[in-house]
């Protein structure tokens, strides 16, 4: 086991050794001379794109023109055609003509594999120009341009001359001392950023300043909006007034009421004057005091009658007309007791009032009555 354990580790350390030295050979120069290497022999040595690495290739296929001819055989873009430097430079050696928007939608993705960790504007960007999602599409490649130039941190060359370096530094073995963590030279940005870094004292006064802009627009807010409450106050006191005034009125209402009703005294000094009876209706005199039709011609003839004549007569009349008053005398006295028997007595009805003691006495205000009486010497 162990034999052949060993074994695997030669031979694997051979396969490592002859890709280096292909590479190398590809690398090296014996007169000065700048040699190039494909997108493939990279890839199979061992090289990992990252994401600005490809999409700086792919601007360069898409803004510069080749130098050179085509050689054969022709056909469109891809890693085995596409060679790069160690200068920076892109060509393509077997197609001159512009490139369509799905040739490097392909070499694109080719480029970056399925566990590359890409932002998701950028896989969204490659998957429409793939027309891999619904979504219209890139119009032109100029417009597919455009979209890639977003997520480009770096100069092309630059970006490309690290990646060369970074491949020859993987082939003769001192990758840690020759890959720098971040370009050799300055960032050049390519789009204008209007955010711009302040000192934290500006920005503190900034943000004060803010703050008190805030504060005064809300107070004009306010002002404009919500009534004085000084006033809204003022307004509000004079229904309290009111009510308070209509509760006092009506309590000493209720209070003289039970203390009229509940004193004696004061009945006897308010009571109603009695009303005066009517005078009785006279009536008509009997038909039995009226004379006969023949007493004159009596008297007439005989004067000792017509003299016992006139002597019955004023006997008669004054006979009916004090029978007349006693019978109108007894008929007033008759009402009168009838009324009588059916109004209560007024001590009664004090004393039906005294037993369920009044308003007063179901709310517990007997306490009102000795705060007012009644002066009839006033």
């Amino acid at each position: 086991m162990q034999l052949k354990r060993r074994f695997d580790c030669i031979l694997a350390r051979q396969a490592r050794n002859s890709r280096r030295r292909a590479l190398a050979r590809l690398w090296q120069s014996a007169d000065g001379m700048v040699y190039s290497t494909t997108i493939a022999e990279l890839q199979r040595a061992g090289i990992v794109f990252r994401p600005g690495e490809a999409i700086a290739i792919v601007q360069k296929l898409i803004n510069e023109r080749p130098a050179g001819q085509p050689q054969p055989p022709f056909g469109p873009r891809s890693i085995e055609s596409v060679v790069v430097d160690e200068l920076g430079t892109v060509t393509c050696t077997t197609c001159d003509a512009k490139p369509a928007v799905s040739e490097i939608a392909i070499l694109l993705d080719a480029m970056l594999p399925a566990g590359t960790r890409l932002p998701g504007a950028l896989r969204y960007t490659v998957a429409r120009a793939l027309l891999n999602v619904d979504a219209p599409p890139f119009d032109s490649i100029e417009e597919l341009s455009s979209a890639l130039a977003r997520f480009e941190r770096h100069a092309r060359d630059v970006v490309i001359r690290d990646l060369m370096a970074r491949a020859g530094a993987i082939t003769s073995g001192t990758a840690a001392a020759v890959i720098p963590f971040k370009p050799s030279a300055p960032p050049v940005r390519f789009k204008m950023e209007r955010r711009r870094g302040l000192p934290s004292d500006v920005a503190a006064e900034l943000r004060r300043e803010l703050r008190r802009a805030d504060l005064e627009r809300y107070a004009r807010q306010s002002a404009a909006t919500l009534p004085d409450l000084r006033g809204a106050l003022h307004q509000h006191r004079r229904p309290a007034g009111a009510i308070m005034a209509g509760l006092a009125a009506g309590v000493l209402l209720i209070a003289s009421g039970e203390v009229m009703r509940g004193d004696p005294a004061a009945e006897t000094a308010l009571a109603v004057p009695a009303v005066p009876a009517p005078a009785p209706r006279v009536p008509e005199p009997a038909r039995s005091s009226l004379l006969p039709a023949d007493l004159i011609d009596r008297v007439e003839s005989t004067g000792d009658v017509a003299v016992r004549a006139g002597s019955t007569l004023r006997v008669s009349r004054r006979t009916n007309h004090s029978s007349i008053a006693r019978s109108s005398r007894s008929a007033i006295d008759a009402r009168a007791t009838k009324r009588r028997s059916f109004e209560p007595s007024r001590a009664e009805s004090n004393n039906h009032r005294t037993r369920t003691g009044g308003v007063l006495a179901r709310l517990r205000l007997q306490w009102v009555r000795n705060i007012f009486t009644y002066r009839l010497d006033l």
